[in-house]
């Protein structure tokens, strides 16, 4: 699992991941339009996690969080996994 830091991926409505909330990550799993994928960018020193959005061709890392940017995929290779479970505590 992975430990979520930030509020790029928090929202007020639908799914959310908060600050501190742990993430289970699927490796094997075909990431598909609409999936929450971990993404490790070469550029970046941290992976990223994201929604993801496949259209006519086109591949798109979207937060959750407005104040944050859209972010474009060169490929699906770069993806480290698909997010399978949200472990949260109350």
């Amino acid at each position: 699992g992975l430990t979520i830091q930030g509020n790029s991926m928090a929202s007020s409505h639908g799914p959310s991941f908060e600050d501190g909330c742990e993430i289970v990550v699927d490796p094997d799993r075909t990431p598909k339009h609409g999936d929450f994928v971990v993404v490790k960018q070469n550029d970046k020193p941290n992976a990223i996690l994201r929604q993801l959005s496949i259209e006519g061709g086109s591949l798109d890392l979207l937060p959750l969080n407005p104040r944050y940017s859209v972010t474009h995929l060169n490929s699906l290779e770069d993806i480290c996994g698909v997010v399978c479970q949200l472990l949260a505590n109350f």
